[in-house]
C-alpha cells in the first residue's frame, strides 16, 4: 500500500543505487522528496570523480550548445538527473514519475519536522567495502562550481540546533509521562481492558511459552484462572525431539504450527520479533512466514534450509534434530500440550538459558561466526554494537523501502 510521501533522508547513501530505489517507488505511483542530497555518496575518490565530470561537461550539441545537455552543479538536481535516467522520461508513464519526485539540499520547511526514512539496500556502510574510497555529492559539486556549500552550512547549523532543542523538550515530556504512568495505579483498567481483548499492539498479541507456565502478558495482569485460555501465539522449547511430528491435534491447525531450528536465533527478543512480523502477514503457512521474516535474506529456500529443522535419514531411519522449537498460532493450552507430548518424550526447558550458554564466549565462537556470516554483519558492527542489536536491526529493517 502507497504511503502518502515518503521522505528519504540522502546522507551517506550510495548515489546511483538510491536512484534505482527511487526510481522504481517512483514508477509505482510513490511521491518521493529526497533531503540532504549533498551528502550522497559516490564511490571512487574526489580525483577520478572529476575527471568523469570534466568529460561529461565536454558533451554539448554543436551547433547551438543551449539546446542541451545541460550539466547541473547543485547535488538535489544531479540526484534527480540520474533518476531522470531510470525512468523513461519521454513517455507519459515516465514524465508522471518524475513529477512525484522532489529533492533539496538540506532538509527545508516542512520536512525538518516529519519523519524521515533510509534505504538500507543503498547504505554506503553496508554496501561499499570499508577501505575503498568515496566521494560526498556536495563536495564534488563545490569543486565544479556550486557556490552555496558554505551557506548551506550555516542554515543546517541553525535547523540542528532548533531540532536539539526542541529534543530536549521532549525527552522531558516523556520522562514527567514515564513517571505519572508509573505512579498511577491501572490495575483495574487493565482487567477490564484484558476481559475486552484490547488495547494492544502487535508485541502484545505475542507470550512466550516457557513450559511448565506462561510467562506474564507484557501488561502484567495474569489470565483469569474461570476463563478458557486463548492465545495468539504460543511457543515451546524441546532439547529433544523422539519422533517425527505427525498432525497436530484436532484443536490445531496444520498450517498454523511451525518447527525452528535455534541454530541461529540469536535471543528470544529475536525469536518473539520474527513472530510479530510473521503473524502480522497473516498467512496461510506459518512455516514458510516465520523463516522468512527471521532470515537475513530475501531467499526463501535458503531461509527454510537454515532455519527449518534438518531430519537425517540413518539405517534406522529419520533421525529427528536436537534441540527444536515448537510455535502455534491461535491454540489452546491444552492442544499445544498435548502436541509436545506427542513428539518428545523429555521435559521442555527454558529456551533463554540455552541460548545464553550457546552464545557464550567459550561455547558460542562458531556459532557467532555464521550468525554473522548469514546476517552480513561486519566487523565494524559488532565493534559498536551488540549481536544481538545487530541481527535485530537486520530483521527489523528489511521490509522498509528498498
Amino acid at each position: 500500500m502507497l504511503e502518502s510521501t515518503i521522505i528519504v533522508d540522502g546522507r551517506d547513501h550510495l548515489m546511483g543505487r538510491l536512484a534505482s530505489v527511487v526510481a522504481k517507488e517512483l514508477l509505482a505511483g510513490q511521491h518521493v522528496v529526497v533531503v540532504r542530497c549533498e551528502e550522497l555518496c559516490v564511490s571512487g575518490s574526489i580525483v577520478r570523480n572529476r575527471v568523469k565530470w570534466e568529460q561529461f561537461r565536454r558533451k554539448k550539441m554543436n551547433t547551438n550548445p543551449r539546446k542541451g545537455p545541460y550539466h547541473f552543479k547543485s547535488p538535489a538536481r544531479m540526484f534527480w538527473r540520474t533518476v531522470r535516467g531510470m525512468v523513461n522520461h519521454m513517455a507519459p508513464r515516465g514524465a508522471a514519475a518524475l513529477g512525484r519526485l522532489s529533492t533539496f539540499e538540506g532538509i527545508p520547511h516542512p520536512y525538518d519536522k516529519q519523519k524521515r526514512k533510509v534505504v538500507p539496500a543503498a547504505l554506503r556502510i553496508i554496501r561499499l567495502r570499508p577501505g575503498r574510497n568515496f566521494t560526498v555529492l556536495g563536495d564534488l559539486a563545490s569543486s565544479v562550481g556550486w557556490k552555496h556549500g558554505d551557506l548551506l552550512k550555516q542554515l543546517e547549523e541553525k535547523r540542528k540546533t532548533k531540532s536539539a532543542a526542541f529534543y530536549a523538550k521532549k525527552k522531558a515530556a516523556a520522562l514527567l509521562k514515564d513517571k505519572a504512568t508509573k505512579a498511577a495505579n491501572l490495575s483495574a483498567v487493565s482487567a477490564v481492558l484484558s476481559e475486552s481483548g484490547g488495547p494492544h499492539n502487535d508485541m502484545e498479541h505475542v507470550q512466550t511459552f516457557n513450559l511448565p507456565s506462561f510467562v506474564a502478558s507484557p501488561d502484567n495482569t495474569p489470565p483469569v484462572p474461570s476463563q478458557p485460555l486463548l492465545l495468539d501465539v504460543l511457543v515451546g522449547f524441546l532439547p529433544s525431539v523422539t519422533k517425527h511430528p505427525s498432525a497436530p491435534p484436532t484443536g490445531m491447525n496444520q498450517s498454523n504450527v511451525a518447527l525452528l531450528s535455534p541454530s541461529l536465533i540469536v535471543s528470544e527478543k529475536h525469536l518473539m520479533l520474527a513472530i510479530a512480523l510473521a503473524h502480522k502477514r497473516k498467512s496461510n503457512d506459518l512455516q514458510k512466514a516465520l523463516c522468512s521474516t527471521i532470515s537475513g535474506t530475501n531467499n526463501m529456500e535458503k531461509s527454510v534450509q537454515d532455519f527449518q529443522p534438518a531430519w537425517k535419514r540413518t539405517e534406522d531411519g529419520l533421525a529427528p534434530p536436537q534441540p527444536i522449537i515448537v510455535v502455534a498460532v491461535k491454540s489452546t493450552k491444552e492442544d499445544f500440550e498435548t502436541y509436545l507430548t506427542s513428539i518428545s518424550k523429555s521435559s521442555p526447558s527454558s529456551l533463554s538459558s540455552f541460548l545464553s550458554s550457546e552464545l557464550s564466549a567459550e561455547l558460542g565462537e562458531d556459532k557467532r561466526r555464521r550468525i554473522c556470516k548469514a546476517y552480513k554483519i561486519t566487523d565494524q558492527e559488532r565493534e559498536i554494537s551488540s549481536l544481538e542489536d545487530a541481527v535485530i536491526c537486520r530483521i527489523a529493517t528489511k521490509d522498509v523501502v528498498r
